[in-house]
Parts: structure tokens; C-alpha cells; sequence
């Protein structure tokens, strides 16, 4: 925490219980989320009526509260509570401006009050969720004493982002919020990590039974339901580079992706995080995307960057634009058609002048 107090970053830790609220004062965080069980996702004991009350007397920093508030009538509530303020996720999951899928956003509305479940209270992690065919096996499993791995199993083919906490002779080891970290085999990095690093990863059972993570198996697990269209901005994680079809990149985690072989990614590294653009939703759903703006602005970035070369040429480019792609691609990093179009520009603008082999500045 401290290293992020040096650096001006205020910390707000989330709480479950007065004790670790007592203990994140201590250790200099700026303010608190009193996070009652009503809350989605992780949870703990308390309700949010009687956690948040408690941790107000108990603390001298601010107090946030958090667990079932989504109106104005569960914000008077906290005020009343000796909240300072309030935290509320699942209510902005449905507004307009989040990105999940629309039919999720349905199911939340039609939600009623018995429709949610907590699993993972047998090995300490419980988890509030929309009651569903997963769940109800899950709460199967543990009542009748499954082991955490068994559990597991249930979430294989989900996708995560962990961090990498030691590296091993026969591969890495992940932190996943247990006593026990996830095994990473080197057979399945689509990249060397080191220890620090955060890799998007998903499971799989090996051929012993055992819970591992991979990094070479995310395609098949990304979905192609996508809320996106045409032109819309997202943002997503380079995870693998396919040379004969382009770069693969997974929107928002979840949402299968590609970048045109065509277009220059160079400078771009498994676990990337990048801003792109939607140029088409292809039939199966699939989305092509692009780091490149709109062909106006994108045309000026180009003809710069075709001066800047024929510059670092001497004034005189050995090649006009009748070359081939696998030559353009090479000299300027882009695409034949971004190469003419750039051309195009300069030359109407008096700043080249194209011969029958070469390209010079005037």
C-alpha cells in the first residue's frame, strides 16, 4: 500500500469485517468500502445494515457503504448509517453505458428477490451470483464435500487475468486467491513470463485430473455475441499472433477479435493491452478491428510517415507505388492500399514526385 501512497494514488480498500477495516486505517488507506453480503461477486458475513454502522464507529477515515444499494432509497439508508458515501456495481451493469451483453442486463432486471445464490462458503470464498444451472450444481457439489479442484471444473473454458507469483523448473505458478496456486505448464505459454507478470489464461484438467491454467487455448473459449457494431471504440488484449491471418486480440476479455494481417503490429507483445476500432461484425459474429483511425486521419499519419522514410533515403525512395506488398510491408510497415493512398496525398499536395522506379521529394 505504501508504494502506492508514494506515488499519490489514494487507496480505498473494500472490507468485510470491522478488524480488517481497523487494520487497512492502520496501514494508511485513504477510506473504506463497507461491503455488506448483499453485494454481488465476493462477499463476506455481515449484512450491509449492521457492518456498516460498526466500521463508522470504529474508523476515523471515511466510510463508503456497499451490499443491495441501487435507489435513492438504499443511498438515504447508508447517509443515515454514517456513510460518507456509496458504492454500487451491479446497478450501473444495466445502464446504458456498460458494455456487457444485453441479455445479461435482462436477466438482472427480471431478477427477483430469491433469484440470487451464494456459492464457495465451503472453502472461504463465497460468491453471490444469478441462480443458474451452474450454480445449482456447484451448491450440489458442496454439500456433499467436494474438494476446491472438483469445484473448480465447473468454471473450465472461463477466462481470467491472473498474476504470475514464481516461476518453476517445469513452468509458472499463478495467483488465483489461494493457498495453492494454479500450475502454468511452459507447453502452454503462448509466451516466457516472469514473475509480476499478468497473463490472461484459462483452464484445463491435464492427464493426471489436475486444474492447470493455458495461455494457447483461449480462441475456442472467447464469445462471439459481442453488443458491438460498426465503428464503435473498444478496447481488448493482444494474446496471440497469428502471421498467416493477422493478430488476435480478446475485446473486454471475452470477446473474440482480430487485427488484419494487413495492418503493421510490430510493436505490439502478448498480454497488450490496446484501443482499437470496430470495422466489421462478420457473419459468426467475430469482430475485425483496427488501431488505425478513419481513412482521412489515417491518411495524413501515413503520408508522414512515407516523407519521414524517403527522407531517411536520402530524398529518393528506390521503389514507386506499383511495388509489391511484401516490399511496402517491409520499408514502411503498412499496407499496399495505405501505402497509394498516402502517395496520392503527397503527390496532389507538390510534396513528391513519382518516377518510373522511385518516389523523390520536391
Amino acid at each position: 500500500m505504501q508504494q502506492w501512497k508514494d506515488a499519490g494514488i489514494k487507496v480505498i480498500p473494500v472490507v468485510a469485517s470491522v478488524a480488517l477495516a481497523k487494520r487497512m486505517e492502520r496501514s494508511g488507506a485513504d477510506a473504506v468500502v463497507a461491503e455488506g453480503t448483499e453485494s454481488g461477486g465476493h462477499i463476506g458475513q455481515a449484512t450491509t445494515m449492521t457492518l456498516v454502522p460498526q466500521v463508522v464507529d470504529a474508523v476515523q477515515i471515511p466510510v463508503i457503504a456497499a451490499g443491495g444499494i441501487a435507489d435513492g432509497r438504499g443511498f438515504a439508508a447508508a447517509m443515515m448509517l454514517g456513510a460518507e458515501a456509496v458504492q454500487m456495481g451491479t446497478r450501473f451493469c444495466v445502464s446504458d453505458e456498460c458494455v456487457i451483453h444485453e441479455k445479461y442486463k435482462e436477466r438482472i432486471l427480471k431478477a427477483k428477490d430469491i433469484d440470487s445464490e451464494v456459492t464457495g462458503r465451503s472453502h472461504g470464498h463465497p460468491v453471490r451470483g444469478l441462480r443458474n444451472k451452474m450454480t445449482r450444481e456447484y451448491l450440489k457439489l458442496e454439500a456433499a464435500g467436494a474438494s476446491f479442484e472438483e469445484l473448480e471444473k465447473l468454471t473450465l473454458g472461463g477466462l481470467a487475468v491472473l498474476t504470475v507469483s514464481q516461476i518453476g523448473k517445469i513452468g509458472a505458478f499463478l495467483d488465483w486467491g489461494l493457498e495453492k496456486d494454479l500450475f502454468l505448464p511452459y507447453k502452454e505459454m503462448s509466451r516466457r513470463v516472469k514473475e509480476g507478470d499478468e497473463v490472461f489464461v484459462t483452464l484445463y484438467v491435464d492427464k493426471s485430473g489436475r486444474l492447470c491454467a493455458s495461455m494457447r487455448r483461449i480462441y475456442e473459449r472467447l464469445s462471439t455475441d459481442s453488443p458491438y457494431k460498426k465503428g464503435d471504440a473498444v478496447r481488448g488484449r493482444v494474446y496471440e499472433f497469428g502471421h498467416d491471418f493477422g493478430t488476435f486480440v480478446a475485446v473486454d476479455d471475452c470477446y473474440s477479435a482480430m487485427i488484419s494481417r494487413s495492418e503493421d503490429t510490430s510493436d505490439l507483445k502478448i498480454g497488450d493491452l490496446i484501443e482499437a476500432r470496430v470495422t466489421a461484425v462478420k457473419e459468426d459474429g467475430k469482430l475485425d478491428i483496427t488501431r488505425r483511425e478513419n481513412k482521412e486521419a489515417q491518411m495524413d499519419v501515413d503520408a508522414e510517415k512515407v516523407l519521414q522514410v524517403i527522407r531517411e533515403y536520402g530524398g529518393v525512395l528506390p521503389f514507386n507505388d506499383k511495388a509489391s506488398p511484401e516490399i511496402i510491408m517491409r520499408e514502411l510497415q503498412m499496407s499496399k492500399a495505405a501505402f497509394k493512398r498516402a502517395v496520392g496525398r503527397l503527390y496532389k499536395a507538390r510534396a513528391i514526385e513519382i518516377t518510373e522506379k522511385s518516389i523523390r521529394l520536391l
